[in-house]
C-alpha cells in the first residue's frame, strides 16, 4: 500500500502496463463501438443522416463499456461479458453523477473561474469511486472531494500531464490525417479542411480513441483513485457532520449554476428580441423584407 502520491511518469507507466495487460480484451470489447462510429462517419459523410445515429449509438456503446473497464481494471470482474453487464448496469447512475459533478463544477466556474478549477480536482474521481465503491449520486461526489481535498495541486499536475499526452497524441492523428489526404493539419470545424481530410482525421481519432486513448486515460484515473485511497487512509472515513456538510456545499454550488443558466438563456432571449425588434422597426436599416438581414450586413451600419 503506497503511503504517498506516486509520480505522474509513475502513474502513466502503470496506466500503461495495465492496458496492455488486458489489451486483447479491450480490442474485443471495443470492436463493435467503434465499427458502429466509425460506419456513421461514412454513411454520414454522404449525407445520410442515418451515419449520425450510428455515431451516436457507438459513443453511448463506448461510453457504457467504459465505465465496465474501470471494475476490470480492479481486478473486480474478468471477462469481456461481465464488463458489458456492469457497463449496462451503471449506465444511469454514472450519467446521473457525471450530471451533479458538471453542475457543481459549473456553479464553481460561475464564481469566477478558479473556484471551478478546483471543483473540476475534487470531482475527478467519481467514476472510479462510482464503480469500485458503489457509491452514487452525492456519495460519490462526497467520497472524491475527501479523497481529493489534501492533494489538489498534485492533483491538476497529474492531470494536465495525461493532458498534454491526449493532446499530444490528437496533434500527431491529425498530421497523419494530412498525410493521408495530401492537406495540412486543420481543426475539422468551421470552413477548415475539405471533406475527406476531416472525414479521415476523425476516422483516425475515433478509432485511436476508442481502442488505446480512452483506455488509457480510464486507467489512468482508476490509479490515481487508488493511490489517493491508500494514501488517505483511515481519514478516507467521514463523520456524519463532515459529509453533510460537504454536501451543502455541493448543493449549493449546483443551485448557483442553475439559477446561472437560467440568467444567461434569459439575457440571450432578451438580445434575440431586442435583435429582433430592430430588425422589424419602420424606417430601421436592420428592417426585414423577405427574410433576415446577413449578421454581417448589419454590423457593417455600425462601421460607418
Amino acid at each position: 500500500m503506497e503511503t504517498t502520491l506516486i509520480s505522474p511518469s509513475r502513474l502513466l507507466k502503470s496506466a500503461f502496463e495495465l492496458y496492455r495487460k488486458h489489451l486483447k480484451l479491450i480490442v474485443a470489447l471495443m470492436a463493435a463501438p467503434t465499427l458502429f462510429i466509425v460506419g456513421g462517419l461514412l454513411v454520414a459523410g454522404y449525407g445520410n443522416m442515418w451515419g449520425h445515429l450510428l455515431v451516436a449509438v457507438g459513443r453511448i456503446a463506448a461510453y457504457a463499456f467504459g465505465i465496465g473497464l474501470v471494475a476490470l481494471y480492479a481486478g473486480q470482474i474478468t471477462s469481456r461479458d461481465e464488463v458489458v453487464s456492469r457497463g449496462m448496469k451503471l449506465f444511469f447512475p454514472a450519467i446521473w453523477v457525471s450530471i451533479l459533478a458538471g453542475l457543481a463544477t459549473m456553479g464553481g466556474f460561475f464564481l469566477f473561474i478558479i473556484p471551478g478549477i478546483v471543483l473540476t480536482i475534487l470531482l475527478s474521481i467519481v467514476q472510479p469511486i462510482l464503480v469500485v465503491e458503489d457509491k452514487r449520486g452525492f456519495a460519490a461526489l462526497i467520497a472524491s472531494w475527501n479523497y481529493t481535498k489534501e492533494y489538489k495541486g498534485k492533483i491538476l499536475w497529474r492531470m494536465l500531464v495525461i493532458g498534454v499526452c491526449f493532446l499530444l497524441t490528437v496533434i500527431v492523428i491529425g498530421i497523419l490525417g494530412g498525410m493521408v489526404t495530401g492537406e495540412s493539419i486543420k481543426v475539422s470545424v468551421g470552413e477548415a479542411g475539405n471533406a475527406e481530410g476531416n472525414l479521415v482525421t476523425n476516422i483516425l481519432l475515433d478509432v485511436v480513441s476508442s481502442l488505446f486513448l480512452t483506455p488509457v486515460i480510464i486507467a489512468f484515473m482508476y490509479l490515481l483513485y487508488r493511490n489517493l485511497k491508500d494514501v488517505r487512509g483511515a481519514a478516507s472515513e467521514l463523520g456524519v457532520e463532515e459529509t453533510s456538510r460537504i454536501k451543502k456545499k455541493l448543493i449549493a454550488l449546483i443551485v448557483v449554476a442553475i439559477v446561472g443558466m437560467i440568467i444567461f438563456i434569459a439575457i440571450m432571449g432578451w438580445l434575440i428580441f431586442a435583435y429582433m425588434s430592430v430588425l422589424g422597426e419602420p424606417g430601421s436599416p436592420f428592417q426585414m423584407q423577405n427574410s433576415l438581414v446577413p449578421a454581417a450586413q448589419v454590423f457593417s451600419v455600425f462601421q460607418k
